[in-house]
């Protein structure tokens, strides 16, 4: 059978995060922490061996006078096999930043991903791009961005490619 809701059981979460303002500098973190038993039960292709995986992360973010920057690390972990994908492991970690004046707010950031399997093999990823909105007015917001990705992995396939989007936000 193949069970709704994934591949792994006796989940666990915990996260924790703080946020306070300091003479107008706001402060911000946080942290998380999953783990979970592979499933045994059988599934239509392949099976799963006894194993785990485990996923946390640490952030943050300051902020002044218009100004916000933040950052991110996180790393995951499988153990045993899930169906037929052996054992992995990646980490990732993230680093961008704001201005916003009047209706105004530009940004750029940059993500960057390491996983390995099975041993050595394995991927890396990288995304750095940036962008912009606009108020229009209360709950109506003009976006636009562009992205550049570059994917590579131990076998020597490399991916690049620019991700761009423009749109307009409404919130009520």
């Amino acid at each position: 059978l193949v069970r709704e809701g994934g591949t792994h059981k006796n989940i666990f979460a915990a996260a924790a995060n703080y946020s306070n303002t300091f003479n107008n500098i706001s402060v911000m973190f946080g942290a998380g922490f999953e783990t979970g038993k592979n499933a045994t039960e059988s599934l239509l292709v392949g099976g799963v061996t006894a194993g785990r995986r485990t996923d946390w992360n640490v952030g943050g973010r300051l902020g002044y006078a218009g100004f916000t920057v933040g950052g991110n690390y996180s790393r995951a972990k499988q153990t045993g096999t899930v169906l037929t994908v052996a054992p992995w492991k990646s980490r990732t970690w993230q680093v961008g930043g704001t201005y916003g004046t009047g209706p105004w707010t530009v940004g750029a950031g940059m993500l960057q991903s390491k996983t390995l399997t099975g041993g050595a093999a394995g991927f890396k990823y990288r995304r750095i791009g940036g962008g912009v909105t606009y108020a229009l007015g209360t709950g109506v917001t003009l976006i636009g961005d562009v992205n550049f990705e570059k994917q590579y992995n131990s076998g020597g396939l490399n991916d690049k490619g620019v991700i761009g989007g423009v749109g307009i936000l409404a919130a009520f």
